[in-house]
């Protein structure tokens, strides 16, 4: 068998063009699938992550939210992670404020009655080879005044 032939079952060969081409199809169908899936899953937390980016520039946020689908027992979770410009480890009370801003933009962009509870995680990445400084603050929704 030459290098430009692979040979299928029998007598049949097939050149490397068309398997190239199928490579090709079909790494593009997957890329578009994977696009969906996104675009789908982060579809209805879209209005509250462009209302974060407008009040937390550069902060460049996540909004996820839902159930443990194995363990229906488990909370409902609205989870915001974001980036922000101090050590959220040290520095509680902007870290409270920023969990305050993040529970009235939640409660103006998103049904609230559908979450048990709202955490917000906020991360820090120094410039330098340091470890990134992390802090979560979870509070149940019915709790929250809005």
């Amino acid at each position: 068998m030459n290098g430009e032939q692979f040979q299928i079952g029998g007598d049949r060969r097939l050149s490397g063009k068309p398997i190239v081409l199928g490579m090709l199809i079909f790494a593009g169908v997957m890329v578009c699938l994977f696009w969906l899936y996104w675009k789908l899953h982060t579809a209805p937390f879209e209005p509250l992550q462009q209302a974060i980016v407008k009040e937390f520039p550069d902060s460049g946020p996540l909004v996820q939210g839902g159930q443990h689908k194995k363990h229906k027992d488990t909370p409902r979770i609205l989870r915001v992670v974001l980036k922000v410009d101090f050590d959220p480890t040290f520095d509680d009370k902007r870290a409270e404020q920023i969990y305050s801003r993040i529970a009235i933009l939640s409660g103006r962009h998103q049904d609230l009655e559908s979450y048990d509870q709202l955490e917000v995680h906020l991360f820090f990445k120094p410039a330098s080879e340091q470890e990134a400084k992390t802090r979560a603050i979870s509070r149940l929704t019915s709790e929250l005044a809005l």
